[in-house]
């Protein structure tokens, strides 16, 4: 079996050493729940698909004009979409393109998902390099017209293989975190197509984390927490597979609630 192949512009991508990889596998196999029943196109069988891990990508803070300027330029956290494959075909398999599309934006102005302690100016909006950027319109919304990225993923008779892939929208705003319905799409090079379950997602990644170390330990605004768990809870009830983060942080904003104000 090969080890792992990923597609994306991945800043520090020590993580698919063959130290961390066994963990990395370990967490892909166990996560076969997630994904009941195999997604077949010939040959091509879809084992399991997870969002677990966290990785940085390349990325830039932009000012309300949205100019970007060197001292702007920071690493984005993500969680990349880990898919396990296996050809139990006769001839090797070879996936073409991978495409992504928005079926749903869960927060909005009035169900949003944002850092409850947060107090301060920042940035206007963070952009990341995934290797599936979802387009925006004029106003950083997101739309819904697919992203399509070009890939070389061969896959052997008989062997299984991990192919994992950053998505996320084109810009994201520094004072809230977009929680994203998303269609994943395998294309083979004879144009055979594997549907993936939809995939439930939170932006940008540190921004959660940072969220979620507020919330054990800072002070935190209850009308914005009981709005964000509502939200959280939502796209918890989505039928797809979830990133983990959006449990961690439902979960730390629920423990925050008792000592907020």
């Amino acid at each position: 079996m090969d080890s792992s192949k990923v597609v994306g512009a991945i800043k520090h991508p020590a993580w698919v050493g063959v130290g961390t990889l066994a963990g990395v596998l370990t967490l892909v196999v166990a996560g076969v729940g997630y994904f009941q029943s195999a997604n077949k196109a010939g040959g091509l069988e879809v084992s399991a698909v997870t969002v677990e891990n966290v990785i940085e990508l390349s990325g830039a803070e932009f000012d309300a004009t949205g100019h970007s300027s060197e001292r702007f330029v920071m690493d984005v956290g993500a969680t990349p979409v880990d898919v396990t494959l296996k050809n139990n075909g006769r001839a090797a398999l070879t996936i073409k393109k991978i495409q992504a599309q928005l079926i749903n934006e869960v927060s909005k102005r009035d169900s949003y998902v944002k850092n409850c302690a947060f107090s301060g100016g920042g940035p206007a909006a963070i952009t990341a390099e995934y290797a599936l950027s979802l387009p925006v319109d004029s106003s950083g919304e997101l739309t819904k017209q697919p992203a399509l990225t070009d890939t070389e993923f061969k896959i052997e008779p008989g062997s299984v293989e991990r192919l994992s892939v950053t998505i996320g929208p084109g810009e994201d705003s520094f004072y809230s975190l977009r929680v994203i319905e998303v269609g994943l799409r395998l294309i083979q090079d004879d144009n055979q197509e594997v549907n993936l379950p939809n995939i439930v997602l939170i932006t940008p990644q540190n921004h959660v984390q940072e969220a979620i170390e507020m919330a054990n330990s800072g002070d935190m605004y209850r009308k914005c927490l009981e709005t964000s768990i509502a939200t959280l809870d939502d796209a918890l009830k989505i039928d797809g597979v979830h990133s983990a983060a959006l449990t961690e942080l439902r979960d730390a904003y629920q423990a925050a609630l008792p000592r907020s104000r």
